[in-house]
């Protein structure tokens, strides 16, 4: 390439000395800009010579230059030294060409107008991210200051904004966009209030939060405190930076950080404008950059590196909730980052504020972030937590609230690493306890308590975990759970030990002593809370401790059967007693009341413990019997088995004699257990020391009557053996009590350790006892116990030996207890003395009772039958009475005839009871009913035989269970029952079991529903005792009665057949209930088909009582398990579990959990054919069929893949919404049901955010859209139809996204109409009465609008508007335009309106093409008679407006123009206010284009003298508007009002006319002669016609015209003077009084004193003839305004005299008028306005008049009266200085 020649020097200097010269004789501003618009460049360019004296010229003409011009206002050539500066082969080049091309620049630019700085925007910036700092520091000021708030941004969303990146040169150089956005959002946090310290600043003495002192210099132009002119500059510019950055010239990511800056701004626009461009920005892609997250530690903690501050605290907080959203935040590589900000964070010195903020990073970081930095900053954190929870002195609500933070925190920590606890050794524990029990702020311990339960689960994983040393963790535990029991919660606020207590339940084994025995040291502490109190009482509780650990457990753990049967196995008898009677006797409360060392709270509750240990322990060890489950009534369970099966009473006795067999310490362990049980028990039942004495007697009942024969002798042998005849009490009131402790009397005295000879003698004092006893009415309750001895001695095999030594006594004994049972007459007494009798019935010692005594008490019993108080205990012992007779015997025929005689009786527990006894009748000894009262474990030696008495029994029983009369057949039934289950075991019985089966059979149909629940039981006992035969029959019947194959029953019918109860069907004579009576009745109407009819009603009943039948209590479980299954059956059964009967439903639970193994696998396989038949059933006649169906489809579909039931899809809803419309209101339950659970399945199919297949999820919406906007759906006429077709749109919109599109042009318009459809009718009565309620339509309306505000319905309609694409947008526009003409209701409406304002904000360029259609379509609808729909479409219109053409913005304007103008109506007139105000509000940008064409209206319309028509005229103008506004559009408005003046609309004629006086006002004293000749005519005209209210307004700006405009007045004097003459001669008192003032204002300046003196004479003269007519008594309560206003223009007339008056001589004139003759009424007025004028008409007198000695005093009467009655203070001060004056 070729070298440049090297220009001559000399020629080079000679130019610019050329040059140089001619700016210097350059006269002239304009000439001298002339000239450098030549020039300057040029010679800047000489800048580049290589020539040094060439150089250094050009830089002194440039300095002399830049002196000369900076003080005159001559534009610079900028456009030409910007481009030389950007230019790369000058300015780019030679740094001092673009040092003086800045300078040049910096004073040129300013001088600019503002479109010129706008243009300059682009080059300004070109390349700027690679100028140097010095010229980044210029040019980013100038951009700043200058062409920033001039530069205009494009429409949002149009092509032209989408440009600028590209116009700017950003697209290619994106460094230059960030560098910009970058050095804006610094200045963004940049508080123009440092200014004047500036220097403090840059010493860092005052540290700018967020920038260093490096950046304040850079925003100041080098540290310059006059770089912005001041602090308020500073945020003014900061609204266009803040627009600038929201625009398209940034991407989000550049934008995001400086609008997040900005956001802390003081200045609400600014704020608002940040948060708007912070929203567009965001997304959760920046929170995951990496970039930005080290920005936002920058930013949060400063980087010390280059002095740049943290920012402000509020800004701090922000970036913490940011932080939180970002995984990233707390990850590598930014992990140290996140320890500094959580550890400065929880300071304790923070503020509180911030330290919340903190803490939830905190919860973010422990959860979220790696494990290794979680470990290695919990210590310190831990630390600083403990610290803030332990500040509980700050009750404030900020404190609370920061201690609940780090309670909350201290959970996420114990979740995230469990092994905090063995760490810190339960530390935790402590501290949280103690902060729960001692912090005054409730909501402090409500977090506390919710942390410890959330933290429970994770320490019990980890305790189970195979790496956690389980000995040591117990150990520490319960160490530290012992030391916190100890303690106590005296001086406390809340009690915490039902927390402690539950972490004892989940992480100790329920076998844990010392768990247990926390669980009793609460229970003996009176002051332990009921909170605390119910936990301890279900830590004693095996299935409650099961059920709360559960819940507590993983997962993966909670099926494992070796876990649980570890975690939940009953602890050791042996050690429990020793254990907890020990500890518990030293832990016992020092004021405490005890039994052998235990408390009295406690011992009932320790010993039903031990108890249920004790026997427990003996049932699930004993493989022969069936375990009791750990269920929720599991120890009644046990109680019922301990009291009545004698197979578990057995195991239990062998399970405890093979333990005591060995020798070795264990059985010695449990001897000594044993005995403390006992003991305890025993002597809580002799002191009655506590509430549950019954409970301890009970207690010791169970032990001597289910322990071993040999540990019992034990346990009687601890004690005296006068103790049960001293201390027992025989004799108490509780029955219960006197029972049990005379049957452990029985018990233990008739064992051995009691000689014969003691028991005689117990005998003779027994019977003294009775003798004396019943003389008082009590021998009974010593019979009770007498009998209860016997009968156990008896059982002994002592009784014998007993009567031979002691045959008087013994005899006596039995005649005793018989003679009392044949005389006592009292209830109670009998039913007592029945007991006693029964237990010597029982044990054969009754046999010893003379033979005919025996026969009268069987007539006795027999005649007690009759007594239906008495009849059950009387069943019950003529039972027992069978035992001691034999086979032959007559009255054994006797008792079976008076049982089977009893077949009629109600009750049914009467039947059992009769049942029981036919039993043991029938069988004796055999009778398994007997053998649980075996109550000592010795070999049974006593019988009776039964060969021939059961067979009988047999036989007639099954006779009389095929008897057609229901109640025979109905005992029968329960007889049978009994025979079964009480002798089943003999062969008596096996032999009939076919019969018993077909017995049974035939009553499974019956009607009602007991003898099925009887027949039931009874088939299944048939199956269970009969051989392999009778099983296949059962199973085979049973198997085609389910599938329908054949009929369940036999129903034989007779004339006696019972189809129905008494009283169904009434007749005149009677009723029909027999099958018989059908038959009469169809024969007498001669109708045979009422036969059918009747029978087929009877079938219904039947076949429903049936299915309860097949399931009973009991059910067919086992034997539908044993054959293999029908396909056919599935369906049946899997909807007979979901049968409206709970019978039902219980019994196909257990066929269907029997039958089926895997009931998934199973329902899978025969999904089609279950699915088909519910489809079939769903729609049946009957109800139960079809709420059955329902709820089983509902079920079926639950859970299951989409494509198992897609082809099915239809048909539900079709189905589902017919019965959900159904007559019957549980099957409309049910099918609600049906329905919420397609919607949840249709909902999850078309979640593709969730991980439904997006095919899938189209075929689906283009199946069901349809079908719900049908007439299927929300177009039904059933309301509930209707409404859940709605419901599930609502959820399909929620979850199908992009999905929806292809629907949502339709479902917007429809949804829209739904708002008013589906609005409550009483809504729309309300708002039709609103008088009668007291309220007004537009507070309804107020209710109505914020309802569809929150309405679900407006949330979908807004999800679909948001989900549009451009070619959607245009069909819902479309379709709303033809519905919002045809909607009806104010919600759908106001909807719309909602609509549209939706679609220009969230679409703006879409609708844009739109915008003009649909402003039509609101102006056709806007002028709706209710005001809150007017308000919304003018709402609507005003954000479109945003959008639309010029013209139809014009047109908009207009429609509001003639509305206010023409209307008679005040309603659409306010709505010209709206749609006005609503384009100031929504379209501001277009208001200010168009303002010369709605600003004179405004103004005009805002003097409305309505103020709900003014009041939004009023908005707008204050929004828009000036005086400066006034002066600039003054010829439009006084266009305007001449258009309005002449109006036939008078409030139209008022408001144009006020508006003049208003423009007069506003220009104020700037008024120019030009303005005052535009306006003067036009108040001509506003001064004609009649006087009206508010015209005195109107005079008083002409008057104040006249004065700012001299000129005026006296080029239309002689105008001027006939209208103020005219105006002062009103009629019209109160306008008079202002156009008198007026008058004598104007004529003052004019000097009209022979024109008006006449008039105003007149007046004065008028109003003193008036006088004698004006009432103004002061103390009158009606005083009239006229008066008043009389009084006003006699002193306003005065003074316009006065002020008129040319000479002292008339001026005298006026003084007898107030001063020597002043009217004694109006003296005496006491208006404070009066007063004033006439101390101003006094002034002027005093002032103006040469007033005589005389008159002086007369002035200063007047005055001093002024000084004694002013009003006010300062009426009063100014008479007293017109005094001291005279």
């Amino acid at each position: 390439m070729e070298q440049k020649p090297v220009p001559d020097e000399a020629k080079e200097l000679k130019l610019v000395n050329t040059v140089e010269m001619r700016i210097a004789m350059t006269t002239g501003e304009d000439k001298l800009e002339t000239i450098l618009k030549t020039f300057l460049t040029a010679l800047l360019l000489k800048l580049a010579s290589p020539h040094s004296s060439v150089r250094n010229k050009v830089v002194s003409a440039c300095q002399h230059l830049t002196a000369r011009i900076r003080p005159i206002k001559i534009q610079l050539p900028v456009e030409g030294l910007l481009a030389q500066f950007n230019d790369p082969e000058a300015g780019s080049k030679y740094p001092l060409i673009s040092s003086f091309d800045l300078v040049f620049l910096q004073i040129g630019i300013p001088r600019l107008s503002p479109e010129e700085k706008g243009k300059l925007a682009v080059p300004l910036l070109q390349n700027i991210s690679q100028r140097t700092v010095a010229q980044q520091q210029i040019l980013f000021n100038i951009f700043l200051k200058y062409i920033l708030p001039t530069f205009k941004l494009p429409e949002r969303g149009s092509p032209e904004e989408r440009a600028l990146r590209t116009e700017f040169g950003f697209e290619e150089s994106p460094e230059n966009s960030a560098w910009l956005a970058d050095w804006l959002g610094k200045f963004l946090m940049f508080q123009g209030k440092n200014l004047s310290n500036i220097a403090q600043v840059q010493d860092s003495t005052i540290k700018l939060p967020g920038l260093s002192p490096s950046d304040v210099l850079f925003l100041t132009s080098g540290g310059k405190a006059d770089s912005f002119d001041s602090a308020e500059q500073v945020v003014k510019l900061k609204l266009p930076a803040i627009k600038l950055l929201a625009s398209d010239l940034f991407t989000d990511r550049e934008r995001y950080i400086p609008s997040l800056c900005a956001c802390f701004e003081n200045s609400s626009d600014v704020m608002n404008a940040a948060e708007f461009a912070l929203k567009r920005a965001s997304s959760a892609d920046i929170l995951e950059d990496s970039t930005f997250i080290q920005k936002f530690y920058e930013l949060y903690l400063g980087v010390p590196e280059r002095h740049q501050n943290p920012v402000h605290p509020s800004f701090q907080r922000r970036i913490l909730l940011l932080l939180q959203k970002s995984v990233a935040s707390v990850r590598d590589p930014h992990s140290d980052s996140a320890r500094s900000v959580v550890l400065d964070g929880t300071k304790p010195s923070l503020k509180l504020e911030s330290k919340k903020e903190a803490i939830g990073f905190a919860g973010w970081l422990v959860r979220m972030s790696d494990m290794k930095l979680v470990q290695g900053i919990w210590k310190e954190l831990w630390d600083r937590l403990c610290e803030t929870v332990n500040e509980s002195g700050d009750q404030s609500r900020a404190a609370t609230e920061v201690r609940k933070s780090a309670i909350s925190l201290m959970g996420v920590l114990m979740i995230r690493l469990p092994a905090i606890w063995t760490e810190l050794h339960f530390s935790p524990f402590k501290l949280l306890l103690s902060s729960y029990e001692a912090d005054r702020q409730a909501d402090v311990a409500e977090a506390v308590e919710s942390t410890m339960l959330l933290a429970l689960p994770k320490l019990l994983e980890h305790l189970l975990s195979s790496n956690t040393n389980q000995k040591v963790f117990m150990s520490e535990f319960t160490e530290c759970l012992r030391n916190y029991m100890d303690i106590g919660c005296e001086g406390n606020i809340r009690d915490g030990k039902h927390i402690a207590l539950r972490y004892s339940h989940t992480l100790l084994e329920f076998s844990n002593l010392t768990g247990r025995l926390m669980d009793f040291i609460v229970l003996q502490n009176p002051d332990s809370s009921p909170r605390s109190t119910e936990e301890a009482l279900r830590g004693l509780d095996p299935y409650h401790y099961k059920l709360d650990c559960s819940t507590m457990m993983p997962l993966e753990l909670v099926g494992q059967e070796s876990v649980l049967s570890q975690r939940f196995s009953f602890p050791d008898y042996a050690s429990t007693v020793e254990f907890l009677s020990r500890e518990l006797k030293a832990a016992v409360p020092s004021n405490a009341r005890t039994i052998d060392g235990m408390s009295v709270l406690v011992l009932p509750k320790f010993i039903t413990f031990v108890r249920s240990i004790l026997f427990m322990t003996a049932v699930e060890k004993s493989s022969d019997i069936e375990t009791i489950e750990i269920s929720e009534n599991w120890l009644n369970q046990l109680n019922l088995a301990l009291g009545n099966d004698a197979a578990v009473r057995q195991a239990i006795t062998r399970y405890y004699s093979a333990s005591m067999e060995t020798e070795s310490d264990s059985s010695s362990i449990l001897h000594d257990s044993l005995g403390r049980h006992y003991d305890l028990a025993l002597h809580g039942v002799i002191t009655k020391a506590t509430t549950d004495t019954v409970e301890l007697a009970k207690s010791i009942l169970e032990l001597v009557s289910l322990l071993p024969y040999d540990i019992v002798s034990t346990l009687i042998q601890r004690h005296k053996q006068d103790i049960y005849l001293k201390e027992i009490s025989l004799l108490e009131q509780n029955i219960s009590l006197r029972h049990a402790n005379a049957q452990i009397f029985g018990i233990v005295v008739s064992y051995p350790y009691f000689q014969d000879e003691a028991i005689g003698s117990v005998l003779d004092k027994f019977l003294d006892k009775v003798d004396v006893d019943s003389k008082i009415g009590r021998g009974k309750t010593a019979s009770f116990a007498h009998s209860y001895l016997i009968s156990r001695l008896a059982l002994q095999g002592r009784l014998e030996t007993i009567g031979q030594l002691y045959p008087q006594t013994l005899e006596r004994s039995l005649g005793s207890v018989s003679s009392q049972l044949l005389d006592a007459t009292g209830t109670e007494d009998v039913k007592e003395l029945l007991l006693a009798f029964s237990e010597l019935c029982f044990s054969g010692a009754a046999k010893l009772i003379n033979a005919e005594k025996l026969k009268t008490i069987l007539e006795r019993l027999k005649t007690l039958i009759s007594q239906d108080q008495l009849r059950a205990s009387a069943i019950q012992t003529i039972g027992l009475f069978s035992l001691l007779l034999n086979e032959s015997s007559s009255e054994l025929e006797t008792i079976l005839e008076t049982l089977f005689g009893l077949y009629d009786q109600k009750d049914i527990t009467l039947q059992f009871s009769i049942a029981e006894s036919l039993a043991v009748a029938a069988a004796g000894y055999d009778c398994s009913f007997l053998h649980s009262r075996f109550d000592i474990d010795l070999p049974r030696t006593i019988n009776v035989d039964r060969e021939k008495t059961l067979p009988h029994v047999v036989s007639e029983v099954l006779t009389k269970a095929r008897s057609p009369k229901p109640s025979l057949k109905k005992a029968a039934c329960v007889w049978s029952l009994a025979l079964l289950e009480y002798c089943g075991h003999m062969s008596e019985i096996k032999g009939q079991l076919t019969e018993f089966h077909r017995v049974f059979r035939s009553n499974l149909s019956d009607r009602e529903g007991f003898v099925q629940e009887t027949a039931s039981k009874g088939v299944t006992l048939v199956y269970e005792l009969g051989d392999d035969e009778l099983k296949a029959v059962l199973v085979r019947d049973l198997v085609a009665s389910l599938t329908g194959e054949k009929q369940t029953t036999d129903i034989k019918v007779s004339a006696d057949t019972q189809l129905f109860e008494e009283d169904v069907f009434k007749t005149g004579e009677g009723s029909i209930n027999t099958y018989g009576d059908i038959m009469s009745l169809a024969a007498e109407v001669g109708d045979p088909s009422l036969v059918y009819k009747f029978m087929a009603v009877a079938r219904h009943n039947s076949i429903w009582s049936t299915r309860a039948a097949f399931g009973g209590r009991y059910g067919f479980a086992k034997i539908l398990s044993e054959t293999d299954q029908n396909p056919k059956l599935y369906p049946k059964l899997f909807r007979y579990r979901f049968d409206p009967s709970p019978a039902v439903r219980k019994s196909m639970d257990e066929i269907w959990g029997s039958l089926v193994k895997d009931s998934n696998a199973t329902v899978t396989k025969y999904f089609d054919l279950i699915m088909e038949d519910l489809l079939k059933t769903i729609v049946d006649r009957e109800w139960r069929v079809r709420e059955s169906s329902c709820m089983a489809l509902s079920d079926l579909i639950q859970g299951k893949p989409l494509e198992l039931y897609h082809k099915y899809v239809e048909r539900m809803w079709s189905l589902a919404f017919k019965v959900l419309d159904d007559v019957k209101e549980s099957v409309r339950i049910a099918a609600m049901k049906l329905c919420k659970t397609l919607t949840k399945a249709m909902a999850n199919a078309v979640n593709i955010d969730s991980g439904a297949s997006q095919k899938e999820a189209r075929v689906v919406l283009e199946s069901l859209m349809p079908f719900l906007l049908g007439t299927y759906g929300i177009e039904a006429k059933a309301k509930e139809v209707q409404a859940f077709s709605l419901d599930t749109l609502l959820t399909l919109i929620k979850k199908s996204g992009k999905n929806l599109l292809p629907f949502i042009a339709d479902l917007v318009p429809k949804l829209l109409g739904l708002l008013s459809s589906l609005e409550p009718e009483a809504v729309n009565y309300l708002h039709l009465n609103a008088d009668k309620y007291n309220l007004t339509e537009n507070k309804i309306d107020a209710v109505r609008l914020s309802s569809v505000r929150s309405s679900p319905m407006m949330e979908a309609i807004e999800l679909c508007l948001d989900r549009v694409d451009e070619e959607t947008i245009s069909k819902v526009i479309s379709n709303l335009r033809m519905t919002m003409p045809k909607m009806v209701g104010m919600p759908s409406k106001v909807g719309s309106g909602r609509v549209i304002v939706r679609l220009v904000l969230r679409h703006m360029y879409q609708t844009k093409p739109h915008a003009d259609n649909l402003l039509k379509t609101v102006m056709a609808v806007m002028k709706d008679r209710n005001e809150t729909v007017a308000a919304s479409y003018a709402a609507a219109a005003g954000y479109l407006c945003r959008l639309a053409s010029d013209k139809s913005v014009l047109h908009l304007v207009q429609v509001a123009e003639d509305l206010f103008a023409e209307s008679e109506d005040e309603k659409l007139r306010v709505l010209s206010g709206s749609i006005i105000h609503a384009i100031s509000q929504h379209a501001a940008d277009r208001w200010s284009s168009l303002a010369s064409s709605i600003m004179p209206f405004v103004y005009i319309a805002k003097q409305d003298s309505t103020p709900s028509i003014s009041e939004n005229f009023e908005k707008s103008w204050s929004e828009n508007g000036s005086s400066g506004s006034v002066r600039l559009y003054l010829p439009e408005i006084v266009k305007l009002v001449d258009k309005y003046l002449p109006s036939h609309r008078w409030s139209v004629k008022q408001s144009a006319a006020l508006a003049l006086a208003a423009v007069v006002k506003d220009i104020g004293r700037d008024l120019s002669v030009q303005q005052a000749e535009l306006i003067y005519p036009t108040f001509v005209t506003a001064l004609g016609g009649k006087s009206w209210a508010g015209k005195e307004n109107v005079l008083k700006g002409f008057s104040d015209l006249l004065e700012k405009s001299p000129s005026t007045l006296s080029k239309n004097a002689s105008e001027v003077k006939k209208i103020v003459i005219r105006e002062a001669k009103r009629q019209n008192a109160a306008y008079a009084v202002h156009a008198v003032e007026i008058l004598g204002s104007v004529a003052e300046k004019a000097e009209w004193w022979e024109d008006i003196h006449e008039i105003l004479y007149g007046k004065i003269e008028s109003l003193q003839e008036d006088e004698d007519e004006m009432d103004i008594d002061t103390d009158s309560k009606n005083k009239t305004e006229s008066n008043l206003i009389r009084q006003k223009l006699y002193m306003k007339s005065l003074t316009s005299l006065a002020r008129c008056a040319p000479s002292g001589a008339e001026l005298k004139r006026l003084i007898p008028l107030f001063i020597i003759r002043p009217p004694p009424k109006l003296k005496a007025h006491s208006d404070v306005e009066w007063q004033k004028d006439m101390l101003q008409l006094l002034k002027i007198l005093a002032g103006k008049a040469g007033l005589s000695a005389e008159e002086r005093e007369a002035l200063k009467k007047v005055l001093g009266e002024f000084v004694d009655g002013g009003i006010t203070n300062a009426v009063k001060d100014d008479a007293r200085k017109q005094l001291g004056e005279l």
